[in-house]
């Protein structure tokens, strides 16, 4: 029997600092470490690519041909001279990568839908849906990475007869943590601090943070991310006003193991986002054995469940009843911290590749069709 062959599209690996990057990266090196003999696997990826994904021998670079933007009568004569695939993965809901023939089935992965609260107008919102809910038609398949995003899915997007496959992602192994061999900033004294991180947009909340600290003498805040926004700026203003710019510093964009030292080292971790698909940096923070305290909102109950603690106000002083309440637990109660770890044991990038492998082989060998659940 002729072998069957897939296409994997990492293209977002391009973009390392955020969620979708980290995800084509963790993701695609545990893919590449499964071998089979059922069907071979090409990634696309740049040609920069061998340095993010050592282990893989197979790739097809970024060709501007598979732009979703190039002409169809171009693509449709294109098409006779390149490899043609029997699955393409689309592993972002807006990569720019399609395959040149409407004939081959595509698996979709949508990650979230946080174009609806990030959209300033209704038309935006809109445009966003209409441009997505063509991808969902032109797709066979489709996966996403938590429960909420597949019910949002399914509320606000005309899926048909589709099943969406709900696959987690990953997270950190607690046995590969180490203390980063990386010294305390300049800025951080012996205190304690509270951390977070992620780009510094209005989704994630983050100014809710500000008011309440200034209830928490001597505490300092960590604020990691791309913090080249607008809405940084208004953070920063912010903290000036309540007289809080030597307690609340915004880093930018930090290495990984600056970001594994803030980890190691903060009191808690503090994450109030209103969107998010999944909540990458709270098991991440988990896998430290750190409390967590976040937004009730949206996926993150599903993903750190009874290991977290929940912000259900945001209201300065109901949020330092929660906290209070929830740093007296977790030092008194001698199993929290191997609970929370437990917890983030539960999301690993091996258990994600296994899943969306098992997903390839069964659609490759004819036994799941469209709108068939696992």
């Amino acid at each position: 029997m002729e072998k069957k062959h897939l296409l994997i599209d990492l293209s977002k690996s391009r973009h390392p600092c955020n969620g979708q990057g980290q995800f084509c990266i963790l993701l695609g090196n545990e893919l590449s470490k499964i071998h089979t003999e059922s069907f071979d696997k090409t990634f696309l990826v740049e040609k920069t690519g061998k340095k993010t994904f050592p282990t893989q021998d197979e790739f097809r670079w970024l060709s501007h041909w598979h732009r979703v933007r190039v002409p169809s009568l171009i693509r449709s004569m294109l098409q006779l001279f390149n490899p043609q695939y029997d699955l393409w993965h689309v592993t972002a809901q807006d990569s720019e990568f399609w395959p040149l023939t409407g004939k081959t089935p595509v698996i979709l992965t949508i990650h979230d839908l946080n174009f609806l609260i990030e959209a300033k107008t209704e038309r935006r919102r809109k445009r966003r849906l209409k441009r997505l809910q063509k991808r969902v038609d032109r797709a066979s398949y489709l996966t996403t990475i938590s429960d909420f995003s597949a019910s949002e899915i399914r509320r606000h997007l005309n899926i048909g007869n589709k099943a969406v496959y709900v696959i987690y992602n990953g997270g950190i192994k607690k046995e590969n943590v180490e203390i980063p061999s990386v010294e305390r900033p300049d800025f951080l004294p012996d205190d304690d601090f509270l951390f977070t991180i992620g780009t510094v947009k209005e989704k994630k909340n983050f100014h809710v943070l500000i008011p309440w600290l200034k209830l928490m003498k001597g505490t300092r805040l960590v604020i990691s991310g791309n913090d080249e926004t607008s809405y940084a700026r208004q953070i920063r203003e912010q903290a000036r006003e309540a007289d809080l710019e030597d307690r609340v510093f915004l880093t930018g964009e930090i290495s990984n193991a600056m970001r594994d030292w803030l980890y190691q080292h903060c009191q808690a971790f503090v994450f109030p986002s209103l969107a998010e698909g999944f909540g990458i940096p709270v098991i991440e923070a988990m896998s430290y054995g750190k409390p967590v305290f976040i937004s009730d909102k949206t996926s993150l109950p599903e993903v750190a469940s009874k290991a977290g603690f929940y912000f259900g106000s945001f209201t300065p002083v109901d949020m330092l009843k929660v906290f209070n309440e929830g740093m007296e637990l977790y030092h008194n109660d001698k199993q929290m911290r191997e609970q929370i770890i437990q917890r983030s044991r539960f999301f690993s990038w091996e258990k994600s590749a296994r899943q969306y492998h098992e997903l390839y082989d069964r659609i490759l060998a004819g036994e799941i069709s469209m709108g068939e659940k696992l």
